[in-house]
């Protein structure tokens, strides 16, 4: 049986977030690039919360925070929903 990766959408929520906040972070694309890559080949890899909705907490990496991703796993036809993204305040004294 080969590996097919699911395909990772973005509800209309999620792209305005992430427009808003790529102005502040630049290297969110980068870190977009990879959270797409991790949730196609492995969706439940975030907190569940309820029902298929599930929370990804993605590390900071120097000036970039790190980022809560609310997402989705639809079972029909087995994609994943991005719903919500938000930025965590980098503590300074870390």
């Amino acid at each position: 049986m080969s590996f097919v990766p699911r395909g990772v959408i973005e509800e209309h929520a999620f792209t305005a977030q992430y427009d808003k906040l790529l102005h502040a972070y630049p290297r969110l694309a980068d870190v977009k690039i990879a959270l797409d890559w991790t949730l196609a080949r492995n969706p439940t890899i975030g907190q569940p919360i309820v029902g298929n909705y599930y929370i990804l907490k993605t590390s900071p990496i120097g000036l970039t925070p790190s980022f809560r991703v609310l997402y989705q796993i639809v079972a029909n036809p087995g994609d994943i929903a991005l719903v919500a993204i938000a930025a965590e305040e980098i503590d300074p004294e870390e």
